[in-house]
Order: C-alpha cells, then structure tokens, then sequence
C-alpha cells in the first residue's frame, strides 16, 4: 500500500473532511467524562492515526513536499538530502514507502506522546482527543513533530521522575533531549531553554530578567544565519519564496480569518490557562508548575520573534507550534482536577475545531 496521490482532488479533500467530522462527532461527548484509569480506545487510536497520517490542508502544504523527499531520496555515497540524516535510514527501512515513513514519523510521534501523558498522570483519551481536535494540521504537518514528542518525554523523566530513581531520570532525559535533537535540530533550543523552568517566574524580577533575555536570545537567532541553517528551519533558507507567495493569500478575508483562528488555536487555551493558574495555583502540582513555566518560556520565546520583520515570522510560527503537548497537558490537568470549568475547556475546544474545520472546509470549497 502507498499513498499515492500528488495532490489534493475533491474527493480525497472531501474524505479528509468526513473522516475528520466523524472523529469529531463519535468523541465528542466520551471526550468530558473524566477517568483517569481509563486506556486509550482503541477505535479512537486507530483514527486518530489514520487522520495524522492522511490529512493534509492543501496541494502546497508539507504533506506534499515529504512525498517527493522520501520517493525521491538519494542514498549514494555523498549525496545531499533534505532534512535530518536519521530520516534517510527510515526512508531506506521503508523502501521510499511514503505511508510507512508517515507511519513511523508522525504515527510515532503521536504514540509517543500518549507515553508522555500516561507518565504525567492525565487521561489519555481526552488528552489525544484534545490533540487531534484542535492540532491535528499542526501536529501531522512536519517532522518537528517527532521531535517535539520525544523533547517532552524526556521532559516527562526529569519533571516526574520515579522517586527511586531520580538521578536516572535525569540521564534518560538527557538521552531523550540527544535523540529529540537528531530528529529535528530546533529540539536544541528547547533544550537550551529547558533550566528556565527551575526559576520562580512568579517573583517580579526574575520574570523581568526573563522577559528582556528571551528577546535578546531571539534576536541573535534571527540574526545569525548559521543558526537558522543549523536548526533547519522549515522554508526559512531554501523555501522562502513559497512564503513569499502566500503573502498575498492571507491578506484576503478567508487567509485572516484562517489566521485568526490558527492562533486562536493556541493562545485562547494559553490565556485560558493562565487565568486558571493564577486563580489556583496552590492546588497545582509540582509536576505541571514546571511545565506551566515552560509553556509561559517557549510562548514569549515565540513572541519574541513576532516583530523582527517576515523571516523572523518562521521563527515564530515554528517555536509557537512547540507548545501543543504542554498546552494539551495542562489544560486537561486543570479541566479533570476541577480547577478548569466546562465551559472554558468547551471554549477550548471548540475554537481549536473551528480552526481545522475551517481549513479543511475551505479546502474542499476552492478546489
């Protein structure tokens, strides 16, 4: 089996928006219940990954460029591929099979974090539903994703360590952290960031401090273009004009309003969160106060490069998009512990499938 279309046509776009629906409707309400022992559905898993690795926005989108990358990868002496070398041993173990290289890719960069919220205690049905619903065209649009995943595993060891074996967490986080890096460069940041979490942000000064550092840190990135080649930013260096081009696409109504609820998406569960932890932040568990604090670095971290012209705006979308585990996390520890209303997690939810929604519908309407 392959898959074998090269770009979107009605009907495949109109069987992405099915399939999407379908998984929206039949979870929808199971989606409330709290039950923290319950295991992952098995139905739910299995079309949780069916959409992560079929779904794609649009002919244009990365979904696309990966086909060409693994068909067409070049495995002699010398040769120049796009990406990390690890994923020239997946698309050899493969055989240039595009749907098994998705498979392991994305497919495994969701597995791995239903591992990341069964070590940090939170129901794995509504988190992964969380997920999908509200990230699904984030999370399955690049390789960082697979990064991201295993960063915020070896989060999870040295966050939530095994009380017996504290020191040994914090190897296998290490390692973890290695192995995130060689998946995706841009994990280093993340890494380098990573110690920020042990400061009191709640005291004025060391959140001052932070305040003007990230910022400056920013800027020296975005400045340095060594950095840029060596984090392998997507479409910064050798992709710049597909952006270029897109420009004028979201400056139409349909391209804000897309816009609009993209980054709904994330900063309506961020600021939704903040509000509930500064209302309840006594009751918060040590383990989520350390991941509340890194979802609040990596946020301002993104922020930072919102305002250092268009090429910063890649640096911006890419570290934004880092806060989708954490910001699954916390905002399903808050809703199943009480602390998070109903009606915010409703809002939550419900802003982040207009989000893809919309995309997908709007997909299915132009083509």
């Amino acid at each position: 089996m392959e898959l074998n279309w090269t770009e979107l046509t009605k009907g495949i776009s109109l069987l992405f928006l099915l399939l999407n629906i379908a998984f929206l409707a039949f979870y929808y309400k199971k989606n409330f219940v709290v039950n923290k022992g319950t295991k992952i559905r098995f139905g739910q898993l299995v079309l949780s990954i069916v959409l992560i690795v079929i779904v794609s926005a649009s002919s244009g989108s990365d979904w696309f460029s990966y086909q060409q990358v693994v068909w067409n990868y070049d495995f002699s002496n010398g040769a120049i591929n796009y990406g990390e070398p690890v994923y020239g041993y997946i698309a050899k173990l493969t055989n240039r099979n595009y749907l098994l290289f998705r498979l392991i890719v994305w497919g495994g960069a969701f597995l791995i974090a239903l591992q990341t919220f069964k070590r940090l205690r939170i129901n794995i049905n509504m988190a992964a539903y969380l997920l999908i619903a509200i990230f699904l065209l984030r999370f399955n649009y690049a390789r960082a994703s697979l990064g991201m995943a295993l960063y915020f595993l070896g989060l999870s060891f040295m966050i939530n360590p095994n009380k017996k074996k504290i020191n040994g967490g914090v190897i296998v986080s290490l390692l973890m952290f290695y192995i995130a890096y060689c998946f995706h460069h841009s994990m280093i940041v993340l890494t380098m960031l990573t110690p920020l979490i042990l400061l009191p942000l709640d005291k004025k000064g060391l959140l001052a401090i932070i305040i003007v550092f990230l910022p400056v840190l920013a800027y020296i990135m975005q400045s340095n273009l060594n950095i840029v080649d060596a984090l392998n930013i997507d479409y910064l260096s050798d992709k710049m004009e597909i952006y270029v081009d897109r420009e004028g696409e979201q400056r139409s109504f349909f391209g804000q309003l897309a816009n609009v609820l993209l980054y709904g998406a994330f900063y309506v569960p961020i600021a939704i969160d903040i509000y509930v932890y500064l209302k309840y932040k006594k009751s918060v568990d040590r383990t989520m106060v350390l991941l509340f604090r890194l979802l609040m670095i990596i946020t301002l971290f993104s922020f930072s490069f919102l305002f250092m012209g268009f090429k910063s705006a890649v640096f911006f979308c890419r570290f934004l998009y880092m806060t989708m585990i954490p910001i699954v996390v916390i905002t399903v520890y808050f809703y199943s512990n009480g602390l998070m209303s109903k009606r915010q997690y409703k809002a939550i939810l419900l802003w982040g499938i207009t989000a893809v929604s919309f995309d997908l519908f709007h997909m299915y309407y132009i083509l």
